[in-house]
């Protein structure tokens, strides 16, 4: 995502249909002051220095990718030059948001007494 594209989602004020803005865990490595994207161990330790990671809520944008997966999954196609394992594991990633539909037949027996 770009700044952008972002900015222009807030102007527009669909910020709110577009974008999540909630509190998240993110685990910080402390001895580097960076967060690990929960490449945590058994031990809860950082997996680059070892160091016991803290948890800590921090609010994040996120994007509704639902909003845009059948935009963004017709687009692969548009692109020739990209390889077809690129492409798949681009399209695994977005995923297919057609939902799904089922029906069952349900038998119910009432006893008053």
């Amino acid at each position: 995502m770009t700044v952008d594209f972002f900015f222009k989602e807030l102007k527009e004020s669909t910020v709110n249909t577009v974008l999540d803005r909630v509190n998240f865990p993110l685990f910080m490595d402390p001895s580097r002051f960076s967060f690990v994207c929960m490449k945590v161990d058994e031990n809860g330790c950082s997996w680059r220095s070892g160091a016991v990671v803290e948890q800590k809520l921090l609010k994040q944008w996120f994007l509704k990718m639902t909003h845009y997966s059948k935009s963004l999954l017709d687009g692969l196609a548009e692109l020739p030059h990209w390889p077809h394992g690129v492409k798949s594991m681009q399209a695994n990633w977005i995923g297919d948001c057609s939902g799904c539909a089922f029906h069952f037949t349900l038998q119910v027996r009432i006893s008053l007494f």
